[in-house]
């Protein structure tokens, strides 16, 4: 089935390309602080691959669910419930996908439309008890393959602390 709907036939592994030196610059013509810029955001980037992988394996192999839907749905799951545009700007998805997703997610039984308070026209759309048992486990799972990180974590937060602080000054 089309991985857009919210359904897998098969797990995908969603690629980022690889970064790149500026154009018509060469390594030797940068200074190393900005190779090193670069080499860390490669190895951001190579973190965020192998974590996405890990999770999304997990739920893709038990219960056929795509990443999209997976990542939808770990958004409710940390954002709380949402309308579908702010779903489809957080995960960089087009209204459609988000469209055919839930709509997906919604027949499974792992979220549900509510209508929003404030706005009669429009919706919300939360997770059911279903969908939170499944994210939960993929959480618990996922958590699990990164036993001893507490320490990397607490050097990333600070790091990324120290990056905020420094693009403010600027």
């Amino acid at each position: 089935m089309d991985n857009s709907s919210g359904l897998a036939s098969s797990p995908t592994n969603a690629t980022v390309p690889p970064l790149s030196l500026p154009a018509g610059s060469t390594s030797a013509e940068l200074p190393p602080e900005d190779l090193l810029a670069l080499q860390f955001i490669g190895l951001l980037s190579d973190v965020g691959d192998a974590l996405h992988e890990l999770m999304f394996r997990h739920v893709t192999r038990e219960k056929a669910i795509s990443n999209k839907a997976v990542g939808l749905m770990v958004t409710l799951m940390l954002d709380g419930p949402s309308r579908p545009s702010i779903l489809s700007e957080r995960l960089g998805i087009s209204p459609s996908d988000v469209s055919k997703t839930i709509n997906t997610l919604s027949r499974e039984g792992l979220i549900q439309r509510q209508r929003h308070p404030n706005d009669g026209r429009g919706y919300l759309i939360h997770l059911t008890r279903r969908g939170t048992d499944l994210i939960t486990d993929v959480m618990a799972t996922t958590t699990s393959s990164l036993e001893n990180t507490q320490d990397l974590v607490e050097r990333l937060d600070s790091f990324v602390a120290r990056l905020r602080t420094t693009s403010h000054r600027e």
